[in-house]
């Protein structure tokens, strides 16, 4: 029944990889080990055991699915086994440009450097903080922790970790254990810009949007317009402003290279409080500022490909897809 379904998905939208893996007991019987999933138009644009799941981030900041794996358990082997299948159909020849965010357990680490070496591997803040949590607990420490994985410059970075260290050494040691390249903004390099029928209302609901931006980052350039209030902006010349915040905090936003010492800028590529004082100053529209990546016209491109709908069981045509090892 499991290979014929894959037999349907393939038939339904050619150029799918689409198959399943099995093993030969000691009495000869086929049993169930592995099968991976990325159909085409993805590419483009409950069983037992663990389910190995990727997906992406589209334009409105939400998860858009690119493949999964079913597999008896979650190890190196299995881990590297499905990453290898994603880069092939993904076409992944320079891994400099992708950012990898996991939650670091059983075998993914290794896998992710064999199979794609240069990418930027990070760590999802949520899962460090259930570690963290098991042995330093109270709000006040959970606090100082996402305040210093959400600094974006460095300074602002070591003076959280500090404030950490002074509300308890023990924390502060379990956390200067973990690496801040995977899981601190300060550390990040910059440049990076997450079911049928999901998608289907996904493309129709945004088609009926009439701004530039898609709405979630909408709802995030309208924040920022409310915190540049909060900002006097000095013009430098040469397209350059100083920015003086509450605190005596001061930044430079260099609108020609569309950067902000703060760095939030370039993390999200989408022009926060600083920018927009400077553009507000100069009568100019943050809006056109933002990456293209986050606009409804890419947004409808990603999910412009259509998933064809399959038959059911009583229409499924016999195929052996299997891959005996």
């Amino acid at each position: 029944m499991l290979e014929t379904f894959c037999g349907e998905l393939r038939r339904a939208n050619p150029g799918s990889t689409v198959f399943v893996e099995t093993d030969i007991d000691e009495d000869g019987v086929s049993r169930f080990r592995r099968l991976y999933m990325c159909l085409e138009p993805i590419k483009r644009g409950p069983y037992g055991g663990q389910l190995l799941l990727a997906v992406g981030m589209d334009g409105d900041n939400k998860m858009f699915p690119l493949a999964l794996s079913v597999v008896g358990v979650e190890n190196y082997d299995n881990w590297s086994w499905s990453l290898g299948l994603l880069v092939q159909d993904l076409q992944i020849s320079d891994s400099s440009t992708w950012c990898i965010m996991t939650d670091k357990q059983k075998g993914i680490v290794q896998a992710v450097k064999d199979k794609l070496p240069q990418a930027e591997h990070r760590c999802c803040v949520q899962h460090l903080y259930t570690n963290f949590k098991q042995m330093h607990r109270g709000l006040a420490l959970k606090d100082r922790l996402w305040s210093c994985a959400r600094a974006s410059y460095m300074t602002q970075f070591k003076a959280e970790i500090e404030m950490m260290k002074q509300e308890s050494k023990d924390a502060y040691t379990w956390l200067d254990e973990k690496d801040p390249n995977t899981w601190s903004r300060a550390h990040f390099k910059t440049g990076l810009d997450c079911d049928i029928l999901r998608m289907e209302k996904n493309r129709e609901a945004m088609s009926k949007h009439e701004d530039l931006l898609c709405p979630a980052i909408f709802d995030i350039l309208e924040k920022a317009k409310k915190e540049q209030c909060m900002c006097i902006c000095y013009y430098a010349g040469t397209m350059k402003y100083q920015i003086c915040c509450h605190f005596g905090d001061q930044f430079v936003i260099d609108l020609g290279s569309k950067t902000c010492t703060c760095r939030k800028w370039q993390l999200r590529e989408i022009p926060y409080g600083h920018a927009v004082a400077a553009f507000n100053r100069r009568r100019d529209k943050p809006e056109k500022n933002v990456a293209p990546f986050y606009w409804k016209s890419t947004y409808m491109k990603s999910y412009e490909p259509v998933l064809n709908p399959i038959n059911g069981p009583n229409l499924w045509a016999p195929e052996t897809l299997v891959c005996e090892l």
